[in-house]
């Protein structure tokens, strides 16, 4: 898993955009294997009256757009104050050695611009003083790009209460919990488990306002795999990222005779068929209820969102670095299984000792 930029950049093969990731502990307990409703608070906001602008993304990229363009201004006129001043300076006219009136103040009464410590032994220069000065100009206003981009960008539902991790993940791409296609259950099969996690996410539906009538799709892949010995999520997500591929729903083949308790999750179905979704699917869900009364969800969207934020100059060189690499990685597949190298085990490491004490210590 790398970055989009990253990704991008290197021609990767995108198949999906992991929105977000969230774990959650439960009550206390002795039972190791006790499903319990931690994983609750993804979905976790303060209710209001209205809902926050912050979840339209047409406001937060004309907010973004104005305080880009704001923090430029100010860095423009501090460059332009930056030159005025160095322009004014003693040592700009050339008059005597440098000195300032009034103890190395200059005409506005702050320190000069080539004020030096008493006990400096050495005078800095003017190209100095003027690169000092632009450097922190440039890092005052990359600080306030960071500051607005995490205010406005991808993580801005995280310093607000009123907008839970599930709502401003799904936001930050301009979805809602309507757009939420599919999720993928841990469904082991077990009366404690199935009833509670169906119930965790109905719970989550209702509470972030999905709409009566849009039933979210219920995937349990357990039926056919059985369950891993490692991370069954794992599988799971493979499993979500083909269906985001495809717009092919996988139907539960055992799912003959939906238990009764499950009737009141009105919001979710159990489709025993396996159907193609008339469009693209959006966005789906990932729940692994684990051992030790752990919880975890991730949330994942079509990479075709992603792709739309490119130029089409941007897009179709991306297509041409993933076409070149998808070659490249079929010719070293091939020739690793004809050749009889597929597997290469490596004896020693790359990196010389006299230099691992070095590279561990620094950062």
């Amino acid at each position: 898993m790398t970055t989009a930029r990253l990704a991008v950049d290197m021609g990767l093969p995108i198949r999906a955009v992991i929105a977000l990731t969230h774990t959650a502990s439960d009550k206390i307990g002795r039972s190791v294997p006790a499903p319990g409703k931690g994983i609750l608070t993804i979905a976790a906001e303060e209710r209001g009256r209205f809902p926050s602008p912050l979840l339209d993304l047409k406001y937060r990229r004309r907010q973004l757009d104005r305080r880009l363009n704001q923090i430029q201004e100010r860095r423009a006129l501090d460059l332009e104050w930056l030159e005025t001043r160095l322009a004014a300076s003693p040592s700009s006219s050339g008059s005597g050695n440098g000195a300032t009136s009034g103890g190395g103040r200059d005409q506005l009464g702050s320190p000069s611009l080539g004020g030096e410590d008493e006990e400096s032994t050495s005078t800095p220069t003017e190209a100095e003083i003027a690169e000092h000065y632009r450097n922190q100009i440039e890092e005052d206003a990359q600080r306030s790009i960071k500051e607005a981009k995490g205010r406005y960008g991808n993580n801005f539902w995280r310093r607000e209460t009123s907008i839970s991790p599930l709502r401003g993940s799904l936001a930050v791409w301009g979805l809602t919990i309507d757009d939420l296609d599919v999720a993928s259950l841990h469904g082991t099969s077990t009366k404690k488990n199935d009833t509670n996690e169906t119930a965790v996410i109905q719970s989550q539906l209702e509470w972030l306002g999905r709409t009566k009538g849009n039933v979210l799709p219920c995937v349990l892949q357990k039926s056919l795999l059985g369950h891993g010995k490692g991370a069954a999520g794992a599988f799971a997500l493979n499993g979500c990222i083909q269906m985001l591929a495809t717009g092919i729903i996988p139907g539960n083949r055992n799912a003959d005779n939906i238990d009764a308790e499950l009737r009141d999750r009105d919001l979710l179905f159990f489709p025993s068929r396996t159907y193609k979704n008339a469009a693209d699917l959006k966005a789906f869900s990932v729940t692994s209820f684990g051992f030790g009364q752990k919880g975890a969800q991730v949330v994942g969207v079509n990479p075709r969102y992603l792709f739309a934020t490119l130029s089409e100059q941007e897009y179709e060189t991306y297509r041409a670095r993933v076409r070149g690499r998808e070659r490249s990685a079929t010719k070293a597949l091939q020739e690793g299984i004809y050749g009889g190298s597929l597997v290469k085990v490596k004896e020693a490491s790359v990196y010389e000792d006299k230099d691992l004490e070095r590279s561990l210590l620094s950062r």
